[in-house]
């Protein structure tokens, strides 16, 4: 009785929505002419396998006057069948459509040597994904689906699922054949719709894959530069790529396609290390590689720099970018023993050398410590330039000029950490 009265007000709505027209012509008074066109209740049908939908038939002349033409519903394949075919009122032939097996198919309605098709999508009652728990950024993947009716019933055949990412900058997934590709770590789901509506998700990782190039160097001190070269078919490197030894981020000093170059952290640690390079190339891909930090706080250029009269010059350290990277810890004995402060020499030429320095640095665990630009003369015997830099901002900028010939030292001063904590420092000097 439910099919039979559902049919019915499709019927009938379909009779008002012609009868409704403005168009001229329709439903004069006198007979139809020739049959012209088959009309469909429903052009488009999706359904669950095992399940049944009505639908209704009929020839129409040219302005939509049903004719006495015979009707009749046909399948295409197996997929769907066509049973119980009656008339009504309105319609020359009524029937049920039947999802026999899954996939697409259609129902050919024909009249008078005229035909119409209707579209059937057959779908499960139910799905689930199969697949890798895990997949490596910048891997390949591909899950399958286990269908089955409403008895619980495994299904064999193909239909079209929609996939799709719950995170795409985690995971790109084919929309139409349900094969991934991983991208930035974390938790993500694979969704897919089946025709009818069964829908199911599969939870899972992305993880760094494995760094295939190489690098100029395998350990070093914090402070060190060391350039990883990226693997012939390896992903690009590109303006927003980032380095981190195990949990510590250090700084970027330079990239191209092919290489990125990155200062050495200190970990806290001498032990071997993780290595990941993360959001290389469009696709946001992690990989990761050993590396060993081999001072645990200390830097590059400890103890030479940590009195001013033995500190390098500061033209001979930079990067080419302009840069230098060091460590500073917080065990000072007096103000100025172990590693607390940094000294850098500077000498102007034969003019005046305008200099401005930017400070920036990433604190160890639960390091709440300042670091401040300070200047002494040439035996920093007194403070010279200006202190703008010596302040609570983060990060700190300081200007100055040195008089032509004159020899001034940068001082970087670890203001407040405490013995067990310790900071990577950037000096930027422009």
């Amino acid at each position: 009785m439910k099919r039979i009265s559902a049919l019915a007000l499709g019927v009938a709505a379909f009779a008002v929505a012609q009868g409704c027209s403005n168009e001229p012509g329709l439903y004069l008074s006198g007979p139809a002419g020739p049959a012209a066109q088959v009309k469909v209740s429903n052009s488009n049908l999706t359904m669950i396998i095992g399940d049944s939908l009505m639908v209704a038939a009929r020839a129409e002349d040219a302005v939509g006057n049903a004719t006495t033409d015979a009707t009749t519903l046909s399948p295409c394949d197996g997929v769907s069948t066509v049973t119980s075919q009656s008339s009504s009122p309105e319609w020359a032939t009524v029937a049920y459509i039947k999802g026999a097996s899954l996939g697409a198919s259609c129902v050919v309605a024909t009249a008078a040597g005229i035909t119409d098709t209707i579209r059937v999508s057959v779908g499960p009652a139910g799905v689930m994904i199969v697949g890798p728990d895990v997949v490596g950024s910048g891997n390949d993947g591909a899950y399958t689906v286990v269908a089955v009716d409403r008895a619980g019933t495994e299904l064999t055949g193909t239909v079209q699922y929609a996939w799709a990412s719950s995170n795409t900058a985690r995971l790109a997934v084919d929309k139409d054949n349900g094969a991934v590709i991983g991208k930035s770590p974390g938790a993500v789901d694979v969704r897919l719709v089946a025709p009818g509506g069964a829908n199911a998700k599969k939870t899972l990782s992305v993880n760094p894959g494995v760094f295939a190039g190489t690098l100029s160097a395998t350990s070093a001190a914090p402070g060190a530069l060391v350039t990883a070269t990226r693997a012939a078919d390896g992903p690009k490197f590109d303006a927003d790529v980032t380095a981190k030894l195990d949990a510590f981020g250090t700084f970027v000093d330079g990239f191209t396609d092919n290489t990125v170059t990155f200062a050495v952290p200190a970990t806290g640690s001498t032990a071997a290390g993780v290595l990941t390079l993360a959001n290389m190339s469009f696709e946001q891909i992690a990989q990761t590689i050993a590396f060993t930090s081999t001072k645990a706080t200390g830097d590059v250029y400890g103890p030479a720099n940590l009195d001013p009269a033995t500190d390098p010059d500061v033209d001979a350290v930079k990067s080419a970018n302009g840069n230098v990277y060091m460590t500073s810890a917080g065990l000072c004995s007096g103000g100025g023993g172990a590693d607390c402060d940094d000294f850098f020499t500077i000498t102007a030429g034969a003019s005046d050398r305008t200099v401005k320095v930017t400070l920036t640095w990433n604190n160890s665990e639960a390091a709440t410590g300042d670091l401040d630009i300070l200047w002494c003369n040439a035996d920093c015997s007194a403070y010279v330039g200006n202190f703008d830099g010596a302040g609570s901002s983060k990060p700190e900028v300081s200007t100055v000029t040195i008089p032509a010939g004159e020899t001034w030292h940068l001082w970087i001063n670890n203001y407040s950490q405490t013995a067990t904590q310790w900071s990577n420092i950037k000096v930027t000097l422009q």
